[in-house]
């Protein structure tokens, strides 16, 4: 499913710095490089919460629950934090590149 979404190919967990550069280097700058990040962000420390759950609380890895709380999650931050942002959640479920493209 990230492999949709944001054209995640492969996550290098050593060197985080990399992954974070390549992640919102996309020829997109301004406003819509904060919110790449800002997803960035976001989608790296729900999959580390989840992953503790998973460790410490014996929870059953939900990949699904986890894309869609981001989804949610991502949305909600990025409307708070940009105050013209005009995309609905649909849209933003659906095509959250050209979302953040639109919002540059």
């Amino acid at each position: 499913m990230c492999d949709k979404w944001f054209g995640i190919q492969t996550i290098h967990h050593r060197r985080p710095i990399e992954h974070f550069l390549g992640f919102c280097h996309t020829g997109v700058v301004g406003k819509g490089f904060r919110m790449r990040g800002i997803v960035w962000l976001i989608i790296i420390s729900l999959i580390w919460k989840h992953r503790n759950e998973i460790i410490f609380r014996n929870r059953v890895c939900d990949v699904v629950e986890v894309f869609a709380f981001a989804q949610v999650k991502t949305w909600v931050i990025i409307k708070i934090k940009f105050d013209k942002v005009v995309f609905s959640y649909l849209e933003w479920c659906i095509d959250p590149l050209s979302c953040i493209k639109m919002s540059s």
